[in-house]
């Protein structure tokens, strides 16, 4: 049976939607990457997924970053990024990593990283 996390990896369209329309391979790549590292470890329930499925997540961390560190952190996203990530730390300490809201807010988090990189700023 596919657990909930494995399902909420749907939600990981939406910012590959954006980094594919943009041509941003990099964060293409590593998004696909969380959603078939995810999906194989959650939906199977097996602990041969798990190391994949956690430096994949690290890789998108690690885009995230950069996608936020490029842009210069633009307001709105910044904040609303950090808003998502500390929801996001409450959900995995309280309620478990293979919780849904958990993936919902990484895809959230993805997404507004995606849209900082990709909004023209105001000079």
């Amino acid at each position: 049976m596919w657990s909930t996390a494995a399902l909420s990896n749907v939600a990981f369209a939406v910012p590959l939607s954006l980094f594919l329309g943009y041509g941003l391979v990099i964060s293409a790549v590593s998004t696909t990457c969380v959603l078939v590292a995810s999906t194989l470890y959650h939906g199977s329930g097996r602990a041969r997924w798990r190391a994949l499925d956690q430096a994949a997540a690290w890789a998108l961390i690690a885009n995230n970053s950069w996608l936020l560190a490029a842009s210069g952190g633009p307001q709105p996203f910044l904040s609303l990024a950090l808003l998502l990530f500390a929801l996001a730390m409450v959900i995995f300490y309280r309620l478990g990593h293979d919780d849904w809201g958990w993936h919902s807010c990484s895809a959230g988090i993805t997404l507004l990283c995606g849209l900082a990189y990709v909004t023209p700023q105001a000079s």
